[in-house]
């Protein structure tokens, strides 16, 4: 790359720098978007009134378009994500879901966090019908505050009752559903960790009551629990008995990895190699489409595709991979 002595009276530097002080946005930040280092930012900004400065032009030009960007308030990035990546783990995902709706019976799908779990189980509610997605969370550990959450995915709205009056009304609305669309239901719970032995037995409940499908989904806990010993097992052996389809998903595959750049459409064997080894840390392909999204609005001031340069300097700003 050809440099070329700059100065105040070749190229007005201090209204560059001007620009750059009052976007207010880190050198970090700019080093990304604009795909230039943080070294020559520094240099910029430290040193820009000094005469026979030499920076390469077309990193400066790089810089001025990215503030020229920030300044006119266009910061708007065509970063939208692929609409939906069916990777092979999702697919082996949805054939649980179905053989739990279909069979009925129920299914556990555990395994760590960031494997595209709750992605998966979106994408399947929009396109099956009679599938009623739920997500647990600490404020719903109980049976009551479970089945209210149930009983809103069902469109019933009727308003504080007995939990028992609560129940019947949302049974009836899975049974008219089922009936309406003449296609069997499944009930998908996810973040199952959250909920304590009676809620989950509650939920099993509905799937005996009604003949849907019930599949809980979460972390590496949901199935320890309910296959653990002692006194716990007796506490959860109505459930446990009822397991007809087990899921246990680790990491993301290989596999999953390479759908996943495909899709956003990046390619390299060095762009491949880093986005695995992203994905096989905590957080996984969740990680890694945060990672991408960032390197992507990198990629649009600069004028470059996607490479390993961008991903790796996208890590290092989002404290990932290091």
């Amino acid at each position: 790359m050809k440099s070329v002595a700059l100065d105040n009276s070749a190229v007005d530097l201090s209204s560059l720098r001007g620009k750059i002080a009052r976007s207010g946005a880190k050198p970090s930040r700019i080093a990304v978007e604009a795909g230039v280092s943080r070294a020559m930012i520094d240099a910029l900004m430290e040193q820009a009134d000094e005469p026979g400065l030499e920076l390469p032009h077309e990193l400066i030009n790089r810089l001025r378009a990215w503030a020229d960007e920030i300044e006119a308030g266009s910061s708007t990035f065509d970063t939208v994500d692929p609409e939906w990546v069916e990777t092979p783990t999702a697919k082996e995902i949805a054939a649980a879901l179905t053989f739990a709706a279909q069979t009925p019976t129920l299914a556990v799908i555990y395994g760590g966090a960031g494997v595209g779990k709750t992605t998966t189980l979106c994408q399947f509610r929009r396109s099956t019908p009679n599938v009623w997605l739920v997500t647990a969370s600490q404020f719903s550990v109980t049976p009551t505050a479970i089945l209210q959450k149930v009983s809103e995915a069902v469109d019933y709205w009727g308003g504080p009752s007995r939990t028992d009056t609560l129940a019947k009304e949302v049974m009836n609305r899975m049974r008219d559903a089922m009936e309406y669309n003449k296609s069997k239901g499944l009930l998908i719970i996810d973040e199952a960790q959250h909920l304590n032995a009676r809620a989950l037995d509650g939920l099993r409940s509905l799937h005996d009551e009604t003949g849907i499908g019930l599949a809980f989904v979460g972390n590496e806990t949901v199935f320890a629990r309910m296959k653990g010993g002692g006194m716990r097992a007796a506490a959860f052996a109505q459930i446990y008995s009822r397991v007809g389809r087990r899921l246990h998903i680790t990491q993301p595959k290989e596999e999953d990895v390479d759908v996943i750049l495909e899709s956003w459409g990046i390619s390299g064997r060095k762009e491949r190699d880093y986005a695995q080894r992203i994905a096989s840390l905590p957080g996984g392909l969740r990680q890694l489409v945060q990672l991408i999204r960032q390197a992507k609005v990198a990629a649009q001031h600069s004028g470059l595709p996607v490479d390993v340069r961008l991903l790796k300097a996208s890590g290092k700003s989002l404290g990932i991979g290091e």
